[in-house]
């Protein structure tokens, strides 16, 4: 038993490695901190914090359902207080319905989201790009 134990330990170890993106991403934002994709962790693992850079649809899908795309395509449910205060300010016509952000956050581990089979992505913090 305990040697599955250790099997178990041993697999889920690397799954919460760090979360950056690659060298080969990041230079293709100005800012070398700034990442364009994001190595997603595995589906129990918390990612660590990183900086990217996408454009949000405030008002696009249905209440609730707020998605950050990257430039890789990449596709995240936005969450937290920080996505819900610009959900609100984005449907009541304070701020653009679509706008390009510079978000600090973190994946976190796998859970419902209200947009569908996507993962989420908890922002801790977004600052407008020139919009």
């Amino acid at each position: 038993m305990s040697s599955g134990l250790l099997t178990m330990v041993a697999c889920t170890t690397p799954q919460a490695e760090d979360v950056s993106a690659p060298e080969s991403t990041r230079a293709e934002h100005p800012d070398p901190r700034v990442a364009t994709s994001v190595v997603v962790p595995s589906p129990q693992a918390r990612g660590s914090v990183v900086i990217v850079a996408g454009r949000v649809d405030w008002t696009a899908h249905r209440p609730g359902c707020v998605v950050l795309e990257l430039p890789s395509g990449q596709r995240f449910q936005l969450t937290g207080t920080t996505a819900d205060d610009g959900e609100r300010q984005g449907r009541a016509g304070a701020r653009p319905t679509r706008q390009d952000v510079r978000a600090t956050g973190h994946i976190p581990p796998v859970g419902a989201t209200s947009c569908g089979p996507i993962r989420a992505f908890w922002a801790h913090s977004l600052t407008a790009n020139g919009n």
